[in-house]
């Protein structure tokens, strides 16, 4: 790394005590353009730095040189995606599509509410039979958090998951909730079961 550094500097610069900060950064923004993650980064930093601090220290540069070095900041979880690609998620939809059991049937619509409506599992979990209003071909939304409902246009791909899922999986039930668990006791689902099944 210190090599890699040193072979950065323009010529001029001869010994340590003419090295600036601004050298410093030219070298990590250079790194960064040959594709040097943060992570790489920071590690190629760290050892620049501990060098700089030991030259300090033996007087052979600026002794704030090393205190002016930024390191790129590090996130615990930055490596785990924030979400599945759409590509991804469409993969998914055809592959639950495909299902003709009832689970399968049923599961497809609720991925299809999460992902096209943006809904909480909770919102999902308390939908009921009247909030699908095919006249004007809407879904009523409770929305606990902005204390009140919510009125979304039906989709397509949506209305018709639906229809499927009422006509061949959904069971006989006095219960007005849209989405029943399939095997006996026949309840509403749960957002539980909701996450677990995502």
């Amino acid at each position: 790394a210190i090599r890699w550094f040193f072979a950065s500097l323009p010529s001029q610069v001869r010994s340590l005590r003419s090295v600036t900060i601004a050298h410093v950064d030219a070298f990590l923004e250079g790194q960064t353009r040959h594709g040097w993650s943060r992570r790489s980064l920071y590690g190629l930093g760290c050892r620049l730095r501990s060098f700089l601090h030991y030259a300090a220290h033996q007087g052979w540069c600026q002794s704030d040189l090393p205190r002016g070095l930024d390191l790129p900041y590090l996130y615990a979880l930055e490596d785990v995606p924030r979400a599945p690609s759409i590509e991804q998620v469409d993969q998914l939809l055809e592959g639950m599509a495909a299902g003709d059991d009832p689970v399968s049937i049923r599961d497809h619509v609720i991925l299809l509410l999460l992902t096209h409506y943006g809904l909480r599992r909770g919102e999902v979990a308390r939908l009921t039979l009247d909030d699908l209003d095919w006249a004007t071909e809407t879904i009523h939304i409770t929305r606990p958090k902005m204390r009140g409902a919510q009125i979304y246009p039906m989709s397509v791909p949506v209305g018709e998951a639906i229809l499927r899922y009422l006509r061949r999986a959904r069971p006989q039930s006095r219960y007005r909730s849209l989405f029943l668990t399939i095997q006996a006791p026949i309840r509403p689902l749960s957002g539980h079961s909701i996450t677990a099944m995502v």
